[in-house]
């Protein structure tokens, strides 16, 4: 007999899942295993044909006119059984882990959506004296959203014991719905004075940001607030209207140098699947959006000096930023249906840094510049999920996942311009090379213990303790134009050709790792000799080889353009 068990993937054609009528074997085609034995054998079990598919079986028989019998998988390869060859060596592999033919991964989406979206927006200034120069404006935004998506569409959604939303056109797949069309409204405005002194410039003004629901996303959820669902328990708030503050000044210290800073308020308003996610989700302690999620505030502040030296521009700069309202999670318990988890505005994150920039202005056909920049981003939560997957509720703060101590950036371009030659060479004018360097000392992650080969207790493993290796990215670029003109100068376009070479040296950068390796591309030996899984895991090597684990290697561009 044959059976074999597909954890990683699914045939597609459903026409093809159930029992096939053959003269010699019993074959049966499940969504997750193939079933096949001699006919000869199993017609000496009589007690087998007494087995039939009922409401409490793993699979589904599409064709029972051809068998009833099935028989439960063992989920390993035994001598002698009958195996679809994928890589044609003539041999049973063990599952590597990688996508066979024929199948597809768990978790695809299908989404479908039409978002409209129409702007209208208008500004007015006016200089009514000499030091003031009044401004404002405003700017209304009209949303049509239509939006659908499903998880897992091979997966029968269960219409009796899960909600349905009006309109969707695959009611009984997916294991998770995304749903909604609505017409939510933005309108911001704002005012500003520019006052000029002698030496003293100052900005201040007042923005107003606000979102409307419409009246049918008010309904759908005011109907689950009031049948006491879980997730809608807040009255909904169809108005969110925030005010934000800004102010900045500027001080000139001599005719070279300048001093300013800047304060202010700014408001962020979150996706819209966040807010509108509809609760038809087909699991236990479902997560969908929530109608009164608000804005995330950022409270800024930024202090700098500007020195002119020569040929030089000096910029020193220090900048505090507090981010309030960042978005996780909440869940809400129920008596009367399963626990819920909704987004919820409750997080905190804060950044601080001071920049050095040095530029040197074009000059003798060449430029540079150079800037330094010392960071630190600390928080409660880095993604918008981590109250819904961790099992204790974080308060205290640790590096968030963009937090890089060190950053640097450099930038030199040779420039001739049209009609200025390279030691007088012909069509050796306006061309630009420029070669640009970017250098990071390394992002944060969260080892587990076996990093630590099992010498460190999990409990006391600190969020984002450890740091990925430093990244270093160098592009080349290269551009030449031809230009065309006629009698008298007319011009006639011009042709410019561009050759960009990007990581330069192809310096591999890793973006994630695995957290018992800290490598982007191998695991630990504790990963496989895990006493559950030690089987299963023996031939997962190549998959954890995962190009998206680092950015880009060497690649290069080229393209032709015309102007005129």
């Amino acid at each position: 007999a044959y059976c074999s068990y597909r954890p990683y993937g699914s045939e597609t054609d459903e026409e093809e899942l159930g029992w096939k009528d053959d003269p010699e074997y019993y074959i049966y085609t499940g969504t997750y295993a193939v079933f096949r034995c001699p006919k000869i054998l199993y017609d000496q079990l009589p007690h087998l044909k007494d087995l039939e598919h009922n409401e409490n079986s793993t699979w589904t028989n599409n064709n029972p006119e051809v068998n009833t019998t099935f028989d439960y998988p063992n989920e390993t390869y035994d001598q002698g059984e009958v195996f679809t060859d994928y890589n044609a060596d003539g041999e049973w592999n063990a599952n590597s882990g990688f996508l066979l033919p024929g199948h597809y991964l768990d978790g695809i989406t299908y989404s479908l959506f039409d978002n409209t979206v129409t702007k209208i927006k208008g500004s007015y200034t006016n200089q009514f004296s000499k030091y003031h120069m009044a401004k404002t404006g405003f700017e209304a935004v009209f949303n049509d959203f239509d939006y659908y998506s499903v998880v897992d569409p091979y997966i029968t959604y269960d219409t009796e014991e899960y909600d349905v939303i009006e309109g969707d056109p695959y009611p009984e797949k997916g294991r998770e719905k995304t749903v909604y069309s609505y017409k939510p409204k933005e309108l911001s405005c704002f005012v500003q004075d520019k006052m000029e002194f002698e030496d003293l410039v100052i900005n201040a003004g007042l923005r107003m940001d606000m979102r409307i629901l419409d009246d049918k996303a008010v309904d759908y959820y005011d109907e689950r607030h009031d049948e006491g669902l879980p997730g809608f328990e807040e009255d909904i708030d169809q108005v969110k209207t925030v005010f934000s503050p800004r102010l900045g000044i500027s001080h000139s210290i001599s005719e070279t140098s300048k001093l300013f800073f800047s304060y202010g308020h700014l408001y962020q308003l979150p996706q819209y699947t966040l807010v509108f996610d509809s609760d038809t989700k087909a699991v236990e302690n479902p997560l969908f959006g929530n109608m009164n999620l608000g804005y995330e505030k950022n409270v800024q502040y930024e202090l700098g000096v500007v020195n002119e030296i020569g040929d030089y521009l000096v910029d020193i700069t220090g900048y505090f930023k507090d981010i309030f309202d960042m978005i996780n999670t909440r869940t809400y318990e129920s008596t009367i249906s399963d626990d819920a988890t909704v987004f919820y505005n409750s997080d905190y994150g804060k950044t601080r840094g001071v920049e050095l920039t040095v530029d040197r202005s074009l000059k003798n056909n060449y430029l540079w510049s150079f800037s330094y920049t010392l960071s630190y981003a600390y928080g409660k939560s880095s993604t918008q999920t981590s109250n819904f997957y961790d099992d204790e509720l974080v308060i205290k703060e640790f590096p968030l996942d963009w937090d890089e101590r060190h950053t640097i950036n450099s930038y030199f371009a040779l420039v001739f311009g049209q009609d200025e030659k390279l030691f007088g060479m012909p069509f050796s004018d306006d061309w630009t090379l420029s070669l640009s360097t970017d250098y990071g000392s390394g992002k944060p992650f969260t080892p587990s213990a076996d990093y630590y080969y099992g010498e460190k207790d999990p409990d006391k493993i600190v969020t984002n303790s450890e740091r990925l290796p430093w990244t270093s990215t160098t592009d080349l670029k290269f551009t030449k134009s031809f230009s065309f003109s006629g009698e008298n100068n007319v011009s006639y376009g011009k042709l410019k050709f561009e050759f960009d070479v990007f990581n330069l040296f192809d310096k591999i950068n890793v973006l994630s790792v695995y957290s018992d390796t800290g490598s982007w591309y191998y695991r630990s030996a504790a990963f496989y000799d895990d006493d559950e899984f030690a089987d299963e895991r023996t031939n997962l090597i190549g998959i954890f080889e995962d190009p998206s684990n680092i950015d880009e290697r060497r690649n290069y561009r080229f393209g032709v353009s015309y102007i005129w």
